[in-house]
């Protein structure tokens, strides 16, 4: 039996992180609930499409992931080819949360640097 629990974390144009707690059953509905058209959500049977634009390049990213390695996978990062960047978490909550916790830390001590 699968754990259908994930979170979602993705970046904002203005460099701030959404985090969104659902499960898999309710993913089809966030993109109508909360993302305004920044991110697509679409689920079918098998897999998992979810196309934004990236706050770093302004281009348009998809990815594909199936179900089944969403909800077994512990986390799941979809980055900016043209960047580098991390965009999209998804994964275990405790995992999303943890690679979050850790960015902040770094660009809290980036910026007390500069």
């Amino acid at each position: 039996m699968y754990n259908t629990e994930v979170s979602i974390a993705f970046k904002n144009a203005d460099n701030t992180i959404t985090k969104i707690d659902t499960n898999i059953f309710e993913l089809k509905q966030l993109d109508k609930k909360y993302l305004d058209g920044t991110i697509i959500i679409n689920k079918n049977k098998k897999f998992l499409c979810i196309s934004m634009k990236c706050p770093f390049c302004n281009k348009l990213h998809s990815y594909n992931y199936k179900l089944k390695e969403v909800l077994c996978k512990d986390l799941i990062i979809g980055g900016c080819k043209n960047s580098g960047n991390f965009i999209l978490l998804i994964g275990k909550k405790e995992m999303v949360y943890s690679i979050i916790k850790e960015r902040r830390h770094i660009n809290n001590q980036i910026y007390s640097t500069i």
